[in-house]
């Protein structure tokens, strides 16, 4: 049998009154998350390294700092750090009226708005993370049989799926 034929039959088994057998073949293996975890950090430094080189170069100065050189002195504002990323700390520290008298309100709004969501959602993500990851892997999930609505179900949570919310057990769902 080809790796097609097995695709078609996989896909006809909904048809067959089938829907629903890939529930029990689930669990994200630690080779897949790595390798997609490498792709990812791949592509981020391929689209970082080309912003730094857009930025640096003559069109993204034109691009990225236009109110550095083409305006009027009374506008003009200071020019980027050339530093890779001294460019965000640069944003934290900008003070609130020379962006309003320099950039307007949209570029004030604009930069208090990203703070604000800096200072909201990483300690929440950080807190979530604490709290949620060891709870979810000691979910007493693995390898136990529940009852549950007066019958017997096995589970065996594999892989990463011991980090997620399918480690929990079906018994102690009442907190969620």
């Amino acid at each position: 049998m080809t790796a097609n034929s097995t695709n078609s039959t996989r896909i006809t088994d909904i048809f067959n009154g089938n829907a629903g057998v890939a529930q029990n073949n689930g669990g994200i293996a630690t080779k897949s998350f790595v390798l997609n975890l490498a792709t990812g950090v791949a592509l981020f430094t391929f689209q970082f390294s080309g912003f730094l080189l857009l930025k640096s170069s003559n069109l993204g100065r034109r691009l990225y700092q236009p109110k550095t050189y083409l305006v009027q002195d009374r506008l003009r504002v200071e020019a980027i750090p050339v530093s890779p990323l001294a460019w965000i700390k640069r944003i934290f520290t900008i003070k609130g009226e020379d962006l309003k008298a320099k950039c307007g309100l949209d570029g004030y709004f604009a930069i208090r708005f990203l703070r604000a969501m800096v200072i909201i959602f990483v300690p929440l993500m950080v807190t979530c993370v604490i709290v949620l990851l060891p709870v979810n892997y000691h979910g007493i999930r693995n390898d136990r049989s529940f009852e549950i609505g007066g019958q017997s179900q096995q589970f065996n949570i594999t892989g990463l799926d011991t980090l997620s919310w399918q480690n929990v057990a079906p018994t102690k769902t009442n907190r969620y």
